[in-house]
């Protein structure tokens, strides 16, 4: 017996599954968390399955900004820090 009560053996057996059990942890919470949803609810936006879908137009702006540096925190025509707040769309999405 160790000094934690358990035999040897059970020890040895516990420890051979460790590499298997720390990569099954860790592909687990590397997985997306977010997956699609179908809303059967009857209502248009449920808070419980988030946002509203979003345009295809505008969900196309999203990730060709999103790909690439851009300026959402600095409002470079007052030359300012602006926080990302303060960006909403303006006439839609070609304002986004």
């Amino acid at each position: 017996m160790t000094s934690g009560g358990l035999p040897p053996e059970a020890l040895a057996g516990d420890l051979a599954e460790l590499p298997g059990q720390v990569e099954r942890r860790l592909r687990a919470g590397a997985a997306p968390s977010l997956v699609r949803v179908i809303n059967a609810t009857g209502v248009v936006i449920h808070t419980n399955l988030g946002r509203a879908p979003l345009p295809r137009a505008a969900a196309e702006r999203v990730a060709e900004v999103a790909s690439s540096y851009t300026n959402l925190e600095y409002d470079s025509r007052r030359r300012a820090v602006a926080g990302s707040a303060r960006r909403t769309p303006r006439g839609g999405c070609s304002g986004c």
